[in-house]
């Protein structure tokens, strides 16, 4: 496909610092010719910081602030705790490049590591995007029981906006956020319930996607057990996981944040841009993001489940347990059990990407080296996969000479690896 790719980002203010190291980590590993299209919200004061970068590299930016989305009645509850209708702009993109048929769109929170020339000429095969399965998404039943065919996460898109706009994608998304928010709002929930515009992106768009690997969207979530699911060889997605085209820092655990800089050699490698553009640039003077909390419903629920958690492990005699890092809830056990004076021996997760990391300066480990380094212990830091992830701990806890206690929300088990006959469910833990 001849001529510049056009790439595309949506975010207000609160997140340009991150958008601008996305935008410097893309023209730093482009080899072709790239055209910017900033979405962003009327006076945005991150404009001169970004026409710098552009300038200095000698690319098109265009900084386009009309925000359709506030026109509409849509509910601004963000991870962050902020109000912010930023993350529905990108079904507008059809109508707000109209001299455009197709267009790249990457969120603010990605890292780019090699040229995007590959997925920016991919064949879309009358689709009208293609982007990467969705990898926690795919792992929650509900998710998978609505969307079997599978479901996208929308971080990373090609987008064919022709498309969008003869077949009225805006108009149509618009219809199905406004049914969800709806039925949300009935049962005391908000725009978090249904990720926003991303559910109902998908389910506009069920039959007309198509999926890329995980090479192009490389989350932290991007595990071994995912490949099975992913329908893609475990060879290849490990080769995936040490070589991604685009990283994503998808959940939680963004790297600006403090306590999370060691937490992948991704996150390590994010401190290196981060240093660059502050030196390099300055930052215009705005503040980087604060916490993805996911609201305050969330914060209080996750406390409660920490307390519950930490409890039961000290009723049931737990001297030195680790915790099963999967995500904001282990994090939380393990400042209860600082409160409390629990002493946890580390995290530990069954995604080797994260071994050898740490997180608020305790040690990450795999399930396998906790086990091989005498730990028996395990508190389990998941609520919404609890089997999913009970069954990770069994796998990569293969090779353990014993019994494994371990402490959940749904109670407690002593079990011998990979779920034998030996295995003894244990009470339920109290409401």
């Amino acid at each position: 496909m001849a001529g510049p790719i056009d790439v595309a980002f949506c975010f207000d203010d609160h997140l340009a610092l991150p958008g601008a190291i996305a935008i410097l980590s893309l023209l730093e590993s482009r080899r072709e010719d790239v055209r910017l299209h900033v979405l962003t919200d009327p006076r945005l004061a991150a404009a001169p910081l970004l026409r710098t970068i552009a300038g200095r590299h000698g690319v098109s930016l265009r900084i386009i602030d009309a925000a359709p989305e506030s026109r509409e009645t849509l509910d601004a509850t963000s991870a962050y705790g902020l109000p912010s209708l930023a993350t529905y702009r990108r079904i507008f993109l059809g109508e707000l490049l109209p001299d455009l048929d197709r267009i790249l769109y990457l969120d603010a929170d990605v890292l780019v590591r090699r040229c995007l020339s590959a997925l920016w000429t991919l064949p879309l095969d009358g689709r009208t995007l293609a982007a990467v399965p969705d990898p926690w998404m795919i792992t929650l039943p509900a998710v998978r029981a609505e969307f079997p065919d599978g479901y996208f996460n929308a971080g990373v898109l090609l987008l064919d906006l022709e498309r969008c706009r003869t077949e009225r994608l805006s108009a149509r998304c618009l219809g199905e956020i406004r049914r969800r928010q709806e039925e949300a709002a009935a049962r005391g929930a908000t725009a978090l319930s249904y990720s926003n515009e991303q559910t109902p992106l998908n389910a506009c768009l069920r039959d007309d996607w198509k999926a890329l690997p995980p090479l192009w969207n490389f989350t932290g979530l991007h595990g071994p057990r995912l490949a099975g699911l992913l329908g893609i060889p475990g060879g290849e997605l490990a080769a995936i996981s040490a070589d991604p085209a685009v990283v994503h820092f998808l959940g939680a655990y963004k790297p600006w944040l403090d306590g999370v800089e060691g937490l992948s050699p991704w996150h390590v490698a994010y401190q290196a841009w981060r240093d660059r553009l502050e030196r390099e640039y300055g930052t215009g003077g705005l503040a980087w993001p604060g916490a993805f909390t996911n609201g305050a419903a969330a914060v209080r629920a996750r406390r409660l489940m920490a307390l519950r958690l930490v409890h039961a492990a000290r009723t049931r005699g737990m001297a030195h347990p680790a915790v099963v890092l999967t995500g904001l809830l282990g994090r939380e056990i393990a400042i209860v059990a600082a409160e409390q004076g629990l002493s946890l021996s580390c995290f530990a997760s069954d995604n080797p990407l994260f071994s050898g990391g740490s997180l608020d300066g305790i040690p990450i480990v795999s399930i396998a080296e906790a086990v091989a380094a005498g730990c028996s212990e395990f508190i389990l830091g998941d609520y919404r996969r609890l089997d999913w992830s009970k069954a990770g701990v069994r796998a990569a806890a293969r090779d353990a000479p014993g019994l494994l206690h371990m402490v959940a929300l749904d109670g407690e088990s002593r079990f011998r690896p990979c779920g034998s006959a030996s295995a003894s469910p244990g009470p339920a833990l109290p409401a």
